[in-house]
């Protein structure tokens, strides 16, 4: 079994609950488990928040993995993706091509519910926001420039 914080455990459920979400806990490891529908065409986001003795991390990753001939392309676009960002990050796997956004925060007992939200949906504001960028990496000869350009205007 893994040791983690019961009282964030409880945050984390409380937070997801009151978000309405479905979810699974795998109370053995300290793990809750879901998949987020999403308004981009990234369709699913596979969540993961694992939480810890004094911290929670949260993984979203795409379930589209990138093919070795568009590493370097997404590469890029993720580094740009990442430059500026506070709060967490994208990062892919070179192994499998599996790309995810991680963020994550310490757990102290004075932790508020809105940070646990804040933390715990992150990573689907940011596949919303990135994610039709990263699908033009893999099936398009988009500029990841360009890409970041669209993501990240107002409009």
């Amino acid at each position: 079994m893994t040791e983690y914080s019961t009282q964030a455990a409880e945050r984390v459920k409380e937070s997801l609950d009151k978000l309405e979400w479905q979810y699974e806990w795998l109370e053995e490891r300290g793990i809750f488990k879901f998949v987020m529908g999403m308004r981009s065409k990234i369709k699913d986001v596979e969540m993961v928040i694992h939480v810890k003795k004094a911290s929670l991390l949260v993984l979203g990753s795409s379930p589209l993995r990138v093919d070795k001939r568009n590493l370097g392309r997404v590469g890029e676009y993720i580094t740009r993706a990442n430059y500026g960002l506070v709060h967490g990050n994208f990062e892919m796997d070179l192994s499998d091509g599996e790309v995810r956004y991680r963020s994550s925060i310490p757990f102290g007992a004075d932790i508020p519910l809105i940070a646990v939200g804040f933390i715990v949906t992150l990573p689907l504001k940011m596949w919303e926001k990135y994610g039709d960028g990263f699908v033009a990496m893999l099936f398009s000869d988009a500029s990841p420039e360009e890409e970041i350009r669209k993501a990240e205007s107002d409009g």
